[in-house]
């Protein structure tokens, strides 16, 4: 990876409108990457079944939240049914930068957990 799109990935980690809690969200879902130890939750607000706000709370490296954030502003607009036709070539299309082997689990994570999303 060239240092600009690290720049880019660190930037968008660091300051993601997307980062935050909602009070009461409509749809969360949590979960972790056991080969590093990240943890993500993701909270939806959704009126007829349209996403209209997305937040997340992240502990973990860069690149996963990065993923998260570019993610979860894809997913504003869109209806939820939308983020089961997800897949992982998806994800790493809106990243725009190679990911390595090794880093996939991390890249991944945010799709993983939003697929998991539950109603409240």
């Amino acid at each position: 990876m060239d240092i600009a799109h690290f720049k880019k990935i660190w930037e968008h980690a660091q300051l993601s409108p997307y980062a935050g809690v909602i009070k009461r969200p409509d749809m969360s879902g949590t979960g972790e990457n056991p080969l590093c130890g990240d943890t993500l939750r993701i909270d939806l607000v959704v009126k007829n079944g349209i996403i209209r706000d997305a937040k997340f709370t992240h502990h973990g490296c860069a690149l996963s939240a990065t993923a998260t954030s570019l993610l979860l502003e894809s997913l504003i607009g869109k209806r939820v049914a939308t983020i089961q036709k997800l897949n992982e070539y998806d994800l790493l299309k809106l990243i725009g930068a190679p990911v390595s082997p090794a880093r996939l689990s991390c890249a991944l994570l945010p799709l993983r957990v939003a697929k998991a999303v539950q109603q409240k």
